[in-house]
């Protein structure tokens, strides 16, 4: 099963810090057991309806009720992109939104750079774009035009993956972070910037869009390390038709290494 394959991927990234997790089925061998338990993964001997029924009786009404406290009202400045009258998001989505990317809107607060530290090299953060240090570029209109000004029925396929590619030290860092507040703000697009180093989460992308039912735009710096993850993420959205453009950026001797998986999904590099 693909779900369950890239489930698994994403835990072994984890290494020894993924959590114990569990597998039912009622025809595990004592060798399948012991394989999947070096992998931090248990085995439960039950059919899948013995499960659910001892749960059902381990679970006591105190502990139901417990279970039912409605939840910290949740709010984020992604909320004003959400469709009328959708369920809640759920606590992993939550939880994707404040730990693993940026949500590029109007009231961005940033800690305070420098203009000569910014100069010398040192970039961290959106402090530097919102106060314009960066130098404006051709190549930004360009891309602007030609990934976010296009309409939807003009769009080559529904799942887009574009390359921003050049030698180390060149820009890219900087002229991803221009090209995400410009589309963000300028062109008032659905613009998320990953920033951590947990696996990609295709669910996590699918449920934002059923909340927001609007293209989303993934960027995604120094991309080879994640192609697995791209790869998974994008043909399981085309099955779903879950719109969403990824604009990556990656060293061009580092790309032709690794990134060529990626060549069928490609738009533009």
């Amino acid at each position: 099963d693909l779900d369950i394959r890239s489930t698994l991927k994403g835990l072994n990234k984890k290494g020894d810090a993924r959590p114990r997790s569990y597998m039912v089925g009622p025809y595990i061998t004592d060798e399948e057991a012991r394989y999947w338990d070096s992998k931090k993964i248990s085995s439960i001997r039950l059919s899948f309806k013995d499960f659910i029924k001892e749960l059902d009786s381990s679970i006591t009404e105190n502990e139901r009720i417990l279970s039912s406290i409605v939840r910290e009202e949740f709010s984020h400045p992604i909320m004003a992109k959400f469709q009328a009258n959708v369920s809640e998001p759920t606590e992993g989505l939550i939880e994707f939104l404040n730990r693993d990317v940026t949500f590029l809107h109007s009231n961005l607060a940033e800690k305070d750079t420098e203009p000569k530290v910014f100069y010398k090299g040192y970039f961290e953060g959106w402090d530097p774009i919102l106060k314009n240090y960066d130098v404006s570029r051709k190549i930004t209109d360009s891309i602007l035009s030609d990934v976010f000004l296009v309409e939807e029925e003009e769009r080559i396929t529904k799942q887009e993956l574009f390359l921003i590619k050049g030698n180390a030290g060149s820009g890219k860092t900087v002229l991803m972070h221009r090209i995400a507040w410009d589309a963000a703000i300028t062109f008032e697009k659905l613009c998320l910037y990953y920033k951590s180093d947990v696996p990609l989460e295709y669910n996590r992308f699918s449920e934002l869009y059923q909340l927001v039912k609007e293209r989303i735009y993934l960027f995604i710096d120094g991309v080879v390390d994640k192609v697995d993850d791209i790869d998974y993420l994008l043909n399981k959205a085309k099955k779903d038709n879950v719109l969403i453009t990824i604009i990556c950026s990656e060293r061009t001797n580092v790309w032709n290494l690794g990134g060529e998986r990626l060549n069928t999904f490609l738009i533009q590099d």
